[in-house]
C-alpha cells in the first residue's frame, strides 16, 4: 500500500511540475494527538525524522528504531516509498548477522520490522534524526468495536 501511494504522489509531483519538501510515511494506525509544524524541521540536521520513543517500556533496542512514522526530505523519500521492493530484493541475513544471539536466539529468531527499518535506512547512507515526542505528537492507536 505505501509503494502504491508513493507512486500516487510521484505522479502528482510530474503532473504538477513540483517536487515535495518532506514526505510523511505512517502506518494507518497512527492517531495525531495534536497539529505539528513541519517547519520545525528545517534547521534541523538530518534526511528522516523518527519519533524517539524514549518514554517506551521496555525500551527499544539498540538495533531498532521507530517505523510506524517518518518524516523524510524529499531527496530520502524514495527509499521509503520503495522500502518493502528494497527490503524484498535485499539479503535480510546481513540484517540479523550485526545482531547478537542474545537477540536471534542463535540463529532462531530474525530481524523485526523496526530493526530492518534501521538496517535499510543505514545501508543507504541515510541520517536519520530523532525528534521528541512533543515535536511529533502522534502514537499507535486501534479502534475496538464493542458488541
Amino acid at each position: 500500500a505505501i509503494q502504491n501511494l508513493w507512486k500516487a504522489a510521484l505522479q502528482r509531483e510530474a503532473n504538477g511540475k513540483f517536487k515535495y519538501d518532506y514526505v510523511i510515511f505512517m502506518k494507518d494506525d497512527s492517531l495525531w494527538f495534536e497539529d505539528f509544524n513541519i517547519t520545525n524541521f528545517h534547521q534541523k540536521e538530518g534526511d528522516v525524522f523518527i519519533p524517539s520513543c524514549d518514554a517506551r517500556d521496555p525500551p527499544m533496542d539498540v538495533n531498532e528504531i521507530n517505523d510506524h512514522i517518518a518524516i523524510a526530505r524529499r531527496k530520502k523519500a524514495d527509499l521509503i516509498g520503495n522500502f518493502y521492493s528494497i527490503l524484498i530484493n535485499s539479503d535480510i541475513e546481513e540484517c540479523m548477522d550485526r545482531l547478537p544471539n542474545s537477540l536471534t536466539k542463535h540463529g532462531k529468531r530474525g530481524c523485526n520490522s523496526e530493526m530492518l527499518f534501521k538496517w535499510v535506512l543505514e545501508k543507504n547512507n541515510v541520517k536519520v534524526t530523532k525528534i521528541n515526542q512533543s515535536e511529533m505528537p502522534f502514537q499507535r492507536s486501534a479502534n475496538v468495536r464493542m458488541s
